[in-house]
């Protein structure tokens, strides 16, 4: 009998965890030890209803009538959660359909949503050639604008144990690059759509553009070349640098390519340990085929033109917003304005925890922490998980209210098989093994096809004067959530790091976006690590505003993902 185990809650690796202890059964990082810590610390206690200026305790069967009251006479938006089960996203899916409404999304499109559709064009399915499972033996790793060493530290460990050498191409020299074989500084935004122009076309021996050289100068051009010549067996592990550069479809149709032509891996992992499943569960504003069998369960069809991504849904007004697990004041761009029409609608939350956007929320509802519930999840690599240690609270809330609209199921288990039914890559799953403690993989890809590359077009921001505004991940802080207490202790000084030859003698600096209208003044700190014209921030220091300097647009023409690495600002000393 295995021992009963649940994922950690924090990556796409999907450690895994003492179903009664929640301490790591194998190796894990440090974040995996503070998972009690970290949802003990602001913890929803009970359901929370906010009338005449005040929060006032109500059961969870009256937030379920508000919930359906709500939804019901008023358009809503719905944000699902890649911290739940693939059974509560494919629940929230249905409830948004058989609203009537394709406005429903997932935070995986303020990250690896460019990684989805060009896995799709090149592979024929969302996920890659690689499991954590596959040896990195006598492979070259280029790992391009991912700090992996923060953002997956056991992925990490397993690639300096055995990659051959590894190469890190970033905008800044990053805690991955410190540590890596080989390092490569490039710009932000065009410096890595230059990037992979350059490996496509030497690749697939054409000629490469001249307006590569705009952004690689000579020095970069030669360096990359000769490491990608000297390397064997190619592996590419690629992160946020590309996929929030503005170009990220484009950037990854011609890498990806470029080294599956090699005979090389994609060997990316992507955010949060469900966000895989969320996206596959029909988290998204424009459905696949496949799922209109659905139509079959909630007795009515699905709209035929797609819904607002995540990121338009605060480009509009819309008087109910339902979000589950997500801080979006501090995840989403412009945050100023996101909170400007939190203000101006019902908004209902769910989670565990109290947030920055709790502020905002007239319904709270306390859901259950992934390591204390129940349900599936797809972590980074394709590899599906079951366990089954309390309540899963969301499930039950859209279980319930999928009730109201005449959708019925009757546990958990049965909504398992319907969806791994529905979705053709999750047929292969069988369900009874996997409820027996018998991890399984999606069908993952064998083979990949050659996609013509997009036309290269570079947006006008990209031209403008300023400083790149490039954020990134502080190694303390797991999400905008914080983390827990002893961690927290070691984190950066929120600040904006710069260049020693920049901003001499200031101690604090102004930073504003013309984009958003924005200005956000901070302490600087100066090191060798950040180039010239760049400024760096780490985007999870919620208290810094970083994001309001994000613009919505322009974001990446496919796929919609937002520019948090490749903003332009304009910075000045004042003190």
């Amino acid at each position: 009998m295995k021992k009963a185990s649940v994922p950690c809650p924090f990556c796409g690796v999907g450690c895994k965890l003492d179903a009664s202890s929640k301490k790591p059964l194998k190796e894990a990082c440090a974040r995996a030890y503070g998972v009690i810590n970290y949802f003990s610390r602001n913890p929803v206690p009970e359901v929370l209803l906010y009338e005449d200026g005040l929060y006032n305790p109500i059961k969870l069967e009256e937030a379920i009538e508000i919930i359906v009251e709500w939804i019901s006479k008023n358009r809503t938006y719905y944000i699902g959660s890649a911290e739940d089960t693939n059974e509560s996203a494919f629940l929230l899916n249905l409830l948004a359909r058989a609203l009537g409404t394709n406005d429903v999304d997932h935070c995986g499109r303020v990250c690896h949503a460019p990684s989805i559709d060009a896995y799709w064009d090149i592979f024929g399915l969302p996920t890659t050639n690689f499991s954590l499972d596959d040896e990195l033996n006598d492979s070259e790793v280029f790992i391009i604008g991912s700090d992996v060493a923060v953002t997956y530290p056991v992925f990490w460990s397993k690639i300096k144990r055995e990659a051959r050498k590894i190469i890190v191409i970033d905008s800044w020299t990053s805690f991955t690059m410190v540590q890596a074989d080989e390092g490569i500084i490039i710009p932000p935004g065009p410096g890595y759509l230059a990037l992979s122009e350059l490996l496509y076309n030497y690749t697939y021996r054409r000629e490469v553009p001249l307006w590569v050289q705009e952004w690689l100068d000579a020095d970069t051009i030669e360096k990359t070349i000769h490491f990608w010549e000297d390397a064997r067996a190619p592996v590419l592990v690629h992160g946020m640098g590309v996929t929030h550069s503005g170009y990220g479809y484009s950037i990854l149709i011609r890498l990806l390519q470029a080294f599956l032509k090699r005979g090389g891996k994609i060997a990316t992992l992507r955010g949060k340990v469900n966000v895989q499943g969320a996206g596959d569960m029909g988290l998204v504003p424009h459905l696949r085929r496949y799922f209109k069998t659905i139509e079959g369960i909630i007795k009515s069809e699905i709209p035929s033109r797609a819904g607002s991504d995540l990121v338009t849904a605060f480009k509009v007004d819309y008087p109910v917003y339902l979000i589950q697990c997500q801080n979006v004041i501090a995840s989403l761009p412009n945050s100023e304005e996101v909170a400007l029409k939190l203000l101006r609608s019902k908004v209902i939350q769910l989670t565990p925890k109290f947030t920055e956007s709790s502020i905002f929320a007239d319904l709270i509802i306390p859901t259950t922490p992934l390591v204390n519930s129940q349900g599936t999840v797809t972590s980074g690599d394709g590899r599906v998980t079951a366990f089954e240690i309390g309540e899963n609270v969301a499930f039950r809330i859209y279980r319930e209210v999928l009730e109201y609209f005449d959708v019925h199921f009757h546990d958990l288990r049965e909504v398992t098989y319907t969806a791994f039914e529905i979705v053709p890559y999750y047929r292969n799953i069988d369900v009874y093994k996997l409820y027996n403690g018998y991890d399984q993989y999606i069908e993952k890809p064998r083979t990949w096809k050659e996609v013509t590359p997009p036309r290269v077009e570079i947006f006008h921001i990209h031209r403008d004067e300023g400083y790149w505004f490039y954020t990134t991940r502080d190694p303390a802080l797991w999400t905008t959530k914080g983390a827990d207490e002893i961690l927290e202790r070691n984190s950066m000084k929120k600040a904006f790091y710069v260049n020693p030859e920049e901003f001499s003698g200031c101690s604090k600096i102004k930073v504003c976006s013309p984009y958003t209208g924005v200005c956000v003044s901070g302490d600087v700190l100066h090191t060798k690590r950040v180039p010239r014209n760049v400024i760096v921030a780490f985007f999870n220091h919620v208290g810094l505003k970083v994001n309001s300097l994000i613009p919505f647009e322009p974001r990446d023409v496919r796929s919609g993902t937002p520019i948090y690495k490749s903003a332009k600002v304009k910075a000045f000393c004042v003190s």
